[in-house]
């Protein structure tokens, strides 16, 4: 009888990362051949869990608490601000990882390209054994992308690259920063990485894509390695089974789109607009005022010919929450149109199989999830890959439109309301994605290619 294999799953501690690959844990558990460990924070482990996985907590690993400045404080402060926080939690985290690795020693590791923890401790291992100091390698790894893939050459161009992290003196003292406090930490540890940015765009022997090769910028480009796989979404562990009274009777208004892709609300004129962050950045309470000023004007021209009523829902996180429960109570200026509920979070694949547009910061599970149930959007990208993504959707796919957030207006989103809701174009476009979006299973094919990798590597040995 063939032995149970034990693999470990180790992707940021973070909803955007930990979302794309539940598809992929909850196949390779219904496979009944692997025990599976799936790394998280308590805010996780209900989500993990459903997969079917073990939980995981990571030690000293909280990323939510983590924000970045807003927007309108500091533009390239994402990737500086990501890596010196990272290598800080490495420090306690690291060394509680590496004691599981030797304790377990798990067949296989999955991580996303951002985990830094997994990929130092997997380093640290490797070192350890090449000087003679462990009798054991560390265990194989298979990368998994929860975003775009990166490859030299490639994807992203230099250009994208200043787009993301910046340019110019500000570009190179972060960098300075960065590398700084790597070398630190890798002469604590004994290892020879110094510069963390290039470490994590360091391919393995299988880099598993959670998007469709349509969707992914040049994937034709890339080498064989690289599986595109579309998204792993799982509706199973993602969807919920409870919602607050109050977005409960929203929801109830609007029948969730069809299995053949026929939209919700051709026969009424009641429309659902659903607007998010995110978890890490949504912080930029000056986006949400604007998302709030511009439904207040739409609602002030409904009036108009082929114009739709609608209900609104806003993701804004727990502190923003805060800050608006106390204006709806003492800030006599601030009046919350009627139509809108704010919420600190809401279950989005429940929101996005009933809604007509999405404005989004373009995180890459909020873009795969809008495909995946044909919701044009309107792109609000903040900081990070967000630009990238939303250049790909609005720019080149045309699904939807995009606005600079810190040079838009109210009345700019306004008018891409208008504009999405009363022409088809976009929402036939992103149906004619969505298409070809379900024609992959993503889940699915990315566990066959764990379970066939595992296979090729362990008969050769």
């Amino acid at each position: 009888m063939e032995q149970t294999k034990k693999i470990f799953i180790m992707v940021l501690p973070s909803f955007g990362h930990i979302n794309p690959i539940t598809g992929l844990a909850s196949e390779l558990v219904l496979k009944q051949k692997y025990e599976i460990f799936f790394y998280g924070n308590d805010e996780h482990k209900d989500v993990i869990e459903r997969t079917g996985a073990i939980f995981r907590q990571y030690e000293n690993m909280l990323i939510s608490e983590s924000k970045i400045k807003p927007l309108n404080e500091e533009k390239h402060d994402a990737m500086e601000g990501f890596f010196l926080k990272m290598i800080n939690y490495c420090y306690k985290s690291v060394p509680t990882l590496i004691q599981d690795l030797e304790l377990e020693k798990p067949d296989l590791i999955i991580f996303d390209h951002m985990s830094l923890p997994a990929r130092f401790a997997i380093k640290i291992l490797e070192t350890r054994f090449q000087k003679g100091l462990i009798k054991n390698p560390p265990p194989p790894a298979v990368n998994f992308y929860t975003c775009f893939a990166s490859k030299k050459g490639v994807y992203p161009n230099d250009e994208q690259i200043k787009e993301m992290a910046g340019s110019g003196i500000q570009s190179l003292t972060s960098l300075a920063k960065i590398i700084y406090k790597q070398t630190i930490f890798s002469w604590k540890f004994g290892i020879n990485i110094y510069n963390p940015i290039e470490f994590i765009n360091k391919p393995e022997k299988l880099n598993i894509v959670g998007v469709s090769p349509e969707l992914h910028p040049f994937s034709e480009h890339f080498d064989s390695s690289f599986k595109f796989v579309g998204p792993c979404i799982s509706e199973k562990v993602r969807k919920s089974q409870n919602f607050e009274p109050k977005l409960k009777e929203i929801l109830d208004l609007f029948p969730i789109v069809g299995s053949d892709l026929t939209k919700r609300d051709e026969q009424s004129n009641l429309r659902l607009i659903y607007a998010s962050l995110g978890t890490v950045f949504n912080n930029n309470l000056f986006i949400f005022d604007m998302i709030i000023e511009a439904i207040r004007l739409y609602n002030e021209d409904k009036g108009e010919e082929n114009s739709y009523d609608s209900k609104v829902v806003i993701s804004v996180g727990k502190d923003n929450m805060k800050i608006y429960d106390e204006k709806v109570e003492t800030d006599e200026n601030f009046h919350l149109p009627e139509n809108v509920l704010i919420m600190a979070s809401v279950p989005q694949i429940d929101v996005l199989e009933r809604a007509s547009v999405f404005i989004t910061h373009c995180g890459m599970n909020s873009a795969c999830e809008a495909i995946q149930y044909g919701v044009p959007v309107i792109c609000l990208p903040i900081k990070a890959d967000q630009p990238l993504v939303a250049h790909r959707l609005a720019d080149d796919l045309n699904l939807g439109i995009r606005f600079d957030p810190l040079n838009v207006t109210p009345k700019d989103l306004k008018s891409a309301l208008d504009k999405i809701l009363r022409e088809n174009s976009y929402l036939e476009r992103m149906l004619s994605f969505t298409k070809i979006s379900h024609e992959y299973n993503g889940s699915a094919s990315s566990a066959n290619l764990i379970e066939q990798f595992l296979n090729e590597l362990y008969s050769s040995n």
